[in-house]
């Protein structure tokens, strides 16, 4: 069975349950990374330069906390597209 990972981070809380039950009716595994500890901030920290952000730290710690339990790990990306032709 293939097993998917889904982070606790970002917008884990805004879809968890939307992207698990997706999953799950597919016939996937899934696995959810720890709570954010020491350790998740830690391993993110080391991956990360100095000027990166603490969330994006917490997030690199989360998809590392997962690699080596799934096959495949769901990122969540926020993108707003503006056409600038809407603001003229």
């Amino acid at each position: 069975m293939i097993r998917i990972g889904l982070l606790k981070g970002m917008f884990y809380h805004e879809h968890n349950i939307l992207w698990e039950q997706f999953f799950i009716n597919l016939g996937f595994e899934v696995v959810f990374s720890m709570d954010t500890n020491k350790e998740i901030l830690d391993n993110g920290i080391s991956f990360c330069s100095n000027e990166t952000c603490l969330p994006v730290k917490v997030f690199h710690g989360h998809v590392l906390s997962l690699k080596d339990m799934v096959n495949y790990v769901l990122l969540f990306l926020g993108i707003v597209v503006v056409s600038f032709l809407s603001l003229y």
